[in-house]
């Protein structure tokens, strides 16, 4: 599973600016995790963060990391779907 987001500039927003000027960092973050073996390793812009054993019977995945500017970011991912979650169709 992978995803991509970004925090806006805000000094260029400050000025004024809009649209394309006011791009600022842009990350990727990563899960691969195996639910054969249980290994579960987390990227950051192609970077490991985390990587950890888990049993094959885990059905939740919670970590926990640090991205550039100092922010903190908290991974959850669940093997199944949430029985609380709503129905999703494409």
């Amino acid at each position: 599973i992978s995803f991509r987001f970004g925090f806006s500039n805000a000094e260029a927003i400050e000025y004024g600016q809009r649209g394309m000027y006011c791009r600022g960092e842009e990350h990727e973050v990563t899960l691969t995790w195996s639910l054969t073996s249980g290994k579960r390793l987390v990227k950051v812009d192609n970077k490991q963060v985390h990587f950890s054993m888990g049993k094959r019977t885990d059905l939740k995945f919670e970590c926990t990391f640090q991205i550039k500017g100092n922010r903190t970011v908290r991974l959850i991912a669940n093997a199944t779907p949430s029985m609380m979650s709503a129905t999703i169709e494409f």
